[in-house]
């Protein structure tokens, strides 16, 4: 849903950090603290930026910034325990 938006596109490669995209499915299966209704009837799922980060940093994951938003971007940061490489 977010993977041919420029401002994320341009984010990834002005930081130096390569771009991971992750199914729908996958953001459905993961559980999120953050709830939003309207983000829930439009893709399924209740917070995609907290599923997103937390699908991301793999097993054992854990949200170390919850669901912030700002200037109409929701953004959320999650660490594991098992680092990982790219």
């Amino acid at each position: 849903m977010k993977k041919n938006e420029r401002g994320i596109i341009d984010a990834a490669e002005d930081l130096g950090v390569p771009l991971e995209i992750i199914p729908l499915q996958e953001l459905k299966a993961q559980d999120t603290h953050s709830f939003s209704d309207f983000v829930n009837e439009k893709f399924g799922v209740g917070s995609v930026c907290e599923a997103a980060a937390l699908k991301s940093a793999g097993t054992g994951s854990r949200l170390v910034i919850r669901k912030t938003t700002s200037s109409g971007v929701a953004v959320a940061v999650a660490v594991s325990g098992t680092p990982k490489t790219f």
